[in-house]
């Protein structure tokens, strides 16, 4: 357990916050990450729902881009990609889902404290 000064991966990782919103087909907004900010683990949305699982990000050579390592949901396959840096990819996580949760229940609150 953590004290004072002592944070855990998990602890950081709820810290961190989104970069803006992307709009994906068949789903609408949703929160994104810019490239660099990536982390393994984060899963990648894309249009009509498709996902898949980040498994390493690394700068290009020249700086300019990531080349992003994924695992699909849908079949498996391991796909290398490069993004330009600054690019928004939507995430589907629990972090997303944890920050509407804490919206919704502080209305709820402050209705029933009404």
């Amino acid at each position: 357990m953590g004290g004072r000064g002592v944070s855990s991966e998990k602890t950081i990782r709820q810290q961190r916050t989104f970069d803006g919103k992307t709009f994906y087909q068949g789903i609408g907004n949703v929160d994104a990450y810019r490239v660099e900010n990536l982390k393994k683990g984060d899963v990648i949305m894309y249009n009509y729902g498709y996902t898949s699982k980040v498994k390493s990000v690394e700068p290009t050579p020249s700086g300019k881009s990531y080349r992003i390592t994924t695992i699909s949901s849908k079949n498996k396959e391991e796909h290398t990609k490069t993004y330009r840096t600054g690019t928004l990819l939507g995430i589907s996580s629990n972090e997303a889902r944890n920050e509407k949760e804490v919206r919704i229940n502080a209305l709820r609150n402050k209705l029933k404290n009404r």
